[in-house]
């Protein structure tokens, strides 16, 4: 099936299912029998045009999930993510003592940490670095699974637009006049 932010709908051909804020989300990938790889969220789980493989569970009668189980996805940061502002980049070693990349950043106000594997904190060839705006998918345990990059810091001195989705787009620029509820931006 395919997500629809637009509408809280996941889509097949042959059903549409709307989930909302008491949709329970369970994430378990076929891929894995490690309970640790498992979660429980919500709708905030699903990105805008993504593909998923669920199972949904008690559907009500205006068609609203009470639970969809889902076992295979793009593993995309939703649009509907906080944003984390980047401070630094480290790597250090997990539980198992395993070299890993921790990010460390602010989000709605607080210091956070992520933990990934190595390589997922890079914007194209290069390493994320101080000032980068992004979205992150997590894990339960908070380890990243998926990134959206809304500012490259790097470009601060251009203007720039990009498109994150249909839904979510980023404008860079300078604002030229600014009016009680809009402004021109060049």
């Amino acid at each position: 099936v395919k997500y629809s932010s637009k509408n809280s709908k996941l889509l097949a051909n042959a059903m549409k299912v709307t989930v909302d804020s008491s949709t329970l989300v369970f994430d378990i990938p076929a891929s894995s029998k490690d309970s640790e790889d498992y979660s429980v969220t919500d709708k905030s789980f699903f990105a805008d045009g993504d593909v998923y493989d669920i199972v949904v569970y008690d559907v009500s009668e205006d068609l609203v999930a009470g639970v969809v189980v889902v076992t295979s996805s793009e593993n995309k940061a939703s649009e509907e993510s906080s944003i984390v502002v980047v401070d630094k980049i480290t790597t250090t070693k997990d539980e198992n003592g395993d070299s890993v990349d921790k990010l460390y950043g602010f989000q709605n106000g607080e210091k956070v940490s992520f933990i990934s594997d190595k390589g997922l904190f890079k914007k194209g060839s290069s390493a994320l670095e101080n000032g980068d705006i992004i979205q992150i998918k997590a894990d339960a345990k908070g380890n990243a699974k998926a990134i959206s990059i809304l500012f490259d810091a790097s470009k601060a001195d251009s203007e720039f637009s990009n498109n994150i989705s249909d839904n979510l787009t980023v404008e860079y620029g300078k604002v030229t006049k600014k009016f009680s509820s809009t402004f021109n931006l060049q």
